[in-house]
This record gives C-alpha cells, sequence and structure tokens, in this order.
C-alpha cells in the first residue's frame, strides 16, 4: 500500500508539470502574435 505523502507529492509535481507547460504554450502563442505583429499585418489583407 501506497502512503498518502508520495501520492500528494506525486500529483503536486504533475500539476506542476502540467502548469509549465500551459506557461510554456502561452508564451509561444504570445511570441507567435509579436511575430505577426511586426511583419505588419500582412495576414489580413485582400
Amino acid at each position: 500500500m501506497v502512503g498518502v505523502l508520495p501520492v500528494v507529492t506525486a500529483e503536486r509535481a504533475y500539476r506542476q508539470a502540467v502548469m509549465t507547460r500551459i506557461q510554456a504554450e502561452a508564451a509561444r502563442l504570445t511570441d507567435s502574435v509579436a511575430l505577426f505583429q511586426a511583419l505588419g499585418g500582412w495576414w489580413n489583407e485582400r
């Protein structure tokens, strides 16, 4: 049987990893937006 503390510790580590992944994805999207803005909005022209 596994004690409560190792389970809680593992869950905390998992949640931290998920949060880190979400933060990295947000940073990537922010960088993409900055790139498109720097290019002058050519994707929106017709």
